[in-house]
Formats: C-alpha cells, structure tokens, sequence
C-alpha cells in the first residue's frame, strides 16, 4: 500500500489475510489452492490520511506468486509463477460552480458573477488559488464579496485585474487562499464580481447580438507548499486543477 493510505482496520482484511504495518504496508494472502477458470476475490479497506492532498494519485500495488503442481509431488520440481497489477486511487477535487445572472445582457449591461467551491472533508491544499479568465469582449467591473466559510473568506485576497491575459482582449482576475488544512467538515465559499460587456472586441469588431461570450474558471492547488509571498497580480495556471466554463450572451442593443 502506498504512504498516505492506511489499512482502515486488520479485522477487515478478507480471508485470514495477514496485515504487516511495514513500511511499506503489505497484505499477504495464503491460498491452497485455485482450480482453472476460478478467480477469488479478496478484499480489505483503507482510509486516506489526514494530510491528504486534494487531487493526489496513490498507485496500490499487487502481485501473485503461484506454483504449477502442489508441494512434494512426485512428477519433479515445480514451476512458479509470478503476475502483479495496480489500481489507483484519487483524492477527491474541490466541487467547482459557476453562473452569470442575467445570462444574456446588452452591451453596456453589468452582470453579476458568482463562483462557488467547496473544500471537501479530510482534504488539505497548498497555495490555492481560483483563476478566472473572462473573455474579449467582457470587461471586468468589481469584486464584490466572499461569502460562506469565515476561515477561507477570511485569507483570501483578490487579484487583478490583468488586462491583455493570457491573450490579447482578455481579462484575468484570481482569489489566493493560500495554504487550507484538512478539516473535519466540508467548507464552501462564494465569490462574486460584476462583469460588463463591451461593446467591441479588441481587433474592433463589434459585440453583436447572440454573441455568446465565453467564460472559464479554475481553481488551482500545489501538492506541497511552493508559495512562501501571495502573490500581487493574477499567476499564471500551474499545479493540479478543477475547471469549469460558462457563457454570457450578448442581446440585441
């Protein structure tokens, strides 16, 4: 078993298997014997530690050992036979939500912005920071709030806007959480911001009605702490992520 999980408990391991705390944690099974055709399965449950990092593989290997005949039989020596597999297991990624309200608005109409995420239970995160890029022709206009959990409201900070990011016309803006211990209990914070749309795009065509303009969000999270500063200006994409996208559409003047 990898670090980072850890047998649940040794009573639950199937078929009189034998748990070794290691390290490594092996489970070792002892089986007579196995007709052709037959498979068998055996089983046990693990629990992800504490310090678990959102998003994280853990590769659990697995191998068997068999021989050809049993112990002692006269037709001569036996012949062994090893095979080995591996099954992975991941940590579950913050819940990521997104919505404009109106949905469809005129130029030089705001709309309101709301990002919602939760920190799942028993999950930590290094450097978390949510990335939001709004798209050419879909001006930035306020951040306006964190609402929900007090501890993460509490250490976010707001960055940007970042005009001409990651491309030319649009619009980066990003919340830094910094580094989220593992709790308990599930934690969900509520971001919101108001947007505008333009009336022009940045190569100067204009914003034409049924424009649909197109809206992505991500939160982004290292698997060890590499952010010692918050950062002053919306980073570029990095570390494991969660992604969602949605769309504002442009009405008729």
């Amino acid at each position: 078993l990898p670090a980072g999980l850890t047998i649940s408990a040794p009573t639950n391991i199937s078929d009189s298997g034998t748990y070794n705390a290691g390290p490594p944690q092996t489970v070792t099974w002892n089986l007579t014997s196995l007709a052709p055709g037959a498979s068998k399965a055996l089983t046990y449950t693990v629990t992800a530690d504490d310090s678990v990092v959102g998003g994280t593989t853990y590769t659990n290997d697995v191998k068997v050992v068999s021989t050809s005949m049993p112990v002692g039989d006269p037709q001569g020596t036996e012949r062994t036979y090893t095979t080995g597999s591996t099954s992975d297991v991941e940590v579950v990624q913050p819940p990521l939500t997104k919505s404009f309200d109106p949905k469809v608005a005129t130029v030089g109409q705001s709309s309101k912005a709301t990002v919602t995420f939760t920190v799942p239970s028993g999950t930590s995160y290094f450097d978390s920071t949510a990335i939001d890029d709004l798209p050419d022709g879909m001006s930035f206009e306020s951040f306006d709030g964190c609402t929900g959990d007090a501890g993460l409201c509490g250490a976010v900070t707001n960055l940007g806007p970042l005009a001409n990011t990651p491309s030319t016309g649009k619009t980066r803006i990003a919340w830094f959480f910094g580094d989220v211990a593992s709790s308990p209990t599930d934690r969900t914070v509520t971001l919101t911001y108001t947007v505008v749309v333009g009336d022009t795009y940045a190569n100067g065509s204009k914003v034409k009605a049924g424009d649909a303009l197109t809206n992505s969000v991500a939160a982004y999270w290292n698997a060890t702490n590499k952010v010692t500063t918050p950062p002053t200006n919306p980073p570029a994409p990095n570390g494991v992520a969660g992604f969602v996208r949605v769309w504002l559409r442009a009405a008729g003047r």
